[in-house]
C-alpha cells in the first residue's frame, strides 16, 4: 500500500459490499487509472459523480453516500501488513530449491501480483514427508522475484537477512576464537603448577566462582571452573563421573565426588582475564 491510496468498503446498489483499493489525487479517487463513480446522477462516465476522499470518508458530493469503513496508509503502517515478508520453509528435496512462505495473508489486490510465483503444498506433499508436517499452503522458490512486487522493505528481504545472518555468524565465531584463546592462556598459567596434596581432608573453597565458559560444571560430574579469593586463583576440573578415579579429588563439592583442584598467587591481571568470562 502507498502513502496516496486508501482502501474503503462501499455498498452497492445491489446491498453487496465491495471493498476497493484506491489512489487520491486532488481528493478524487481513482481505481487503475480510472475514476470511482456514484451512479446517483447517471450512468455514465459523462453524468456520474466521482467519489471525493475528505475529512477521513469517502463520499459522493452530489447524493451524500458514504463508505462504510476506510483504512488509510496510517492505518497500513501500523499493522503486520506493512512489515510483511517471506520466511524459510525449507527444501524441495525434488528440485532442491529453497521454498519460503509469506508471513502475513496478502490482500487479493497484492496476492494477483503475485500468485503466479507460487505453488500450493498438498497433503499429500505433507504426508510424503517433503516438508513440515501439518502444513498446507502456498509457497515460492522465488523470493527475489516476490519481493520486487510487493516492494517489501529492504532490511526484511531475504538476501539481506542471510548477509546478516552470516555477518553474525562470523562475529560469533570471531568472539569463540578470542574466548579459546584467552582460556588457553588462562590455563597454561596452570599447567605448570602442581596439585596440592590432601593433608586432612579435601579443600572447601571460598570466594568468586566463575564458570569455564566452554566447558562449564554440570550435574553429570564433569565441567570446570575457576574460584578466585583474596589470596589465591583456582583451576578445578569435576572428576565425578562413573569410571573416573575419585581418588585424585582435593576439592570438596557438594552433592559430587569432588574435583581436581589446582592454585596459583592472586594476580589481579590473571583475575580479571578470568572475569571477564562473566561479560
Amino acid at each position: 500500500m502507498k502513502e496516496n491510496e486508501i482502501k474503503f468498503k462501499l455498498r452497492t446498489n445491489d446491498d453487496k459490499v465491495v471493498e476497493i483499493l484506491a489512489e487520491v489525487k486532488d481528493k478524487k479517487l481513482y481505481r487503475m487509472g480510472k475514476p470511482i463513480l456514484c451512479n446517483c446522477s447517471g450512468n455514465t462516465q459523462d453524468t456520474a459523480t466521482p467519489f471525493i476522499f475528505e475529512d477521513g470518508e469517502v463520499v459522493c458530493p452530489e447524493c451524500g453516500r458514504k463508505s462504510e469503513s476506510v483504512y488509510s496508509f496510517e492505518d497500513y503502517e501500523n499493522s503486520e501488513l506493512s512489515n510483511i515478508h517471506l520466511k524459510y520453509f525449507g527444501i524441495d528435496f525434488v528440485t532442491m530449491q529453497e521454498l519460503y512462505k509469506l508471513s502475513y495473508t496478502l490482500p487479493y489486490e497484492d496476492w494477483i501480483k503475485v500468485s503466479d510465483l507460487f505453488m500450493k503444498l498438498k497433503p499429500d506433499m505433507v504426508d510424503m514427508g517433503f516438508f513440515e508436517p501439518q502444513y498446507v499452503g502456498w509457497v515460492t522458490s522465488n523470493p527475489e522475484e516476490v519481493e520486487e512486487r510487493l516492494d517489501i522493505k529492504p532490511e526484511l528481504r531475504v538476501n539481506y537477512i542471510k548477509e546478516k545472518q552470516e555477518q553474525e555468524q562470523e562475529q560469533k565465531q570471531q568472539e569463540v576464537m578470542q574466548l579459546k584463546d584467552n582460556l588457553s592462556s588462562i590455563l597454561e598459567v596452570f599447567s605448570i603448577v602442581d596439585t596440592p596434596q590432601i593433608v586432612d581432608g579435601k579443600f572447601e573453597l571460598d570466594g568468586e566462582v566463575i564458570d569455564n565458559p566452554i566447558n562449564p560444571k554440570n550435574m553429570y560430574g564433569g565441567g570446570e571452573w575457576f574460584v578466585i579469593s583474596d589470596d589465591y586463583i583456582w583451576y578445578v576440573r569435576q572428576n565425578a563421573r562413573e569410571g573416573d578415579n575419585w581418588n585424585l579429588n582435593n576439592v570438596y563439592v557438594k552433592g559430587s565426588a569432588g574435583a581436581i583442584g589446582k592454585k596459583v598467587e592472586y594476580d589481579r591481571d590473571l583475575a580479571d582475564k578470568i572475569r571477564s568470562f562473566k561479560r
